[in-house]
């Protein structure tokens, strides 16, 4: 009977001790999904501020294109389901790229590069952040464009934005606590998404300025409007890669060059215009990486 007591109060006390892991592993991630990387140290330490000042911080804010006109016409659960599965992949690329999470709003998601205090921005170099940001945002069109082909939604789509500068970010609520940020920086971002085109990454000035000198060469920027930002007005652009610029623009371009210099004498050649566009093209494509 005392050894069956012993392996009785054994057991228990390892199955006790394993779900004691078990939540404590749970509150654990539940907390660093919530927090930021150095806040979170802070509070563990019981050291936790009312506000942060986060300098060199790269927002990213995507909103869907194209949702609601689908939603209307298809069952609750079917929408649920796609946003899930879509946000899942989010967040899953988000936790890959080593961003942070700020929140979901509807069909629209929001992250930035991992908050640092300002006491420890020149610890950090900020054109990771610039990079992991830019890295996700494609990936959020290319997890959109998968899923518009996958369900057969013609016009579904994104609008992403992104921005660099600084915030003040805390801890807001008493039951149910949230990390928020807060800053004319936010809203700038918000507006890039806002005034964004559907499938392309629209980028502010500032943050265009910052990836030409941190990536000189890497990528192509192409004006796309003036947006009002409170008193201000912030010129915004569209990036891609610069190796992957398409050449059929630049060849359109080349030709609308050729065309406004007027006629030329190889146009009676039989289509020996054509050597004359793709120089042309190339010095256009040279301009736009230099």
């Amino acid at each position: 009977v005392s050894a069956y007591c012993k392996e009785y109060i054994d057991r228990l006390t390892f199955y006790v001790n394993e779900h004691a892991k078990t939540t404590e592993s749970r509150a654990t991630q539940l907390l660093n999904d919530m927090l930021p990387k150095q806040v979170l140290e802070e509070f563990q330490q019981d050291k936790l501020k009312l506000a942060y000042l986060h300098e060199n911080v790269t927002f990213l804010f995507a909103d869907i294109c194209g949702f609601t006109s689908w939603a209307k016409g298809v069952d609750a659960c079917e929408v649920v389901t796609m946003l899930q599965k879509l946000f899942a992949k989010f967040d899953k690329d988000s936790t890959k790229f080593g961003l942070y999470k700020l929140c979901t709003i509807g069909d629209a998601y929001v992250a930035v590069s991992e908050p640092v205090t300002a006491e420890n921005a020149q610890d950090t170099d900020p054109r990771e952040g610039m990079w992991l940001v830019y890295e996700m945002a494609k990936a959020m069109i290319g997890n959109i464009t998968e899923v518009r082909e996958r369900l057969c939604i013609p016009n579904l789509n994104m609008r992403i934005g992104l921005h660099y500068g600084s915030c003040v970010g805390g801890v807001i609520g008493s039951g149910r606590l949230r990390y928020d940020l807060w800053g004319m920086d936010v809203l700038t971002g918000n507006m890039m998404e806002s005034n964004g085109v559907p499938g392309k990454i629209n980028v502010s000035e500032i943050l265009k300025n910052e990836m030409e000198k941190g990536f000189p060469g890497e990528f192509v920027f192409k004006f796309n409007k003036t947006v009002a930002v409170l008193q201000s007005t912030v010129d915004s652009y569209l990036i891609r890669p610069a190796k992957d610029f398409d050449e059929d623009e630049e060849l359109a371009a080349a030709a609308a060059t050729m065309a406004v210099a007027g006629p030329s004498a190889s146009l009676q050649q039989g289509g020996g215009a054509i050597p004359q566009v793709q120089a042309v093209a190339s010095g256009l494509r040279r301009d736009a990486t230099s």
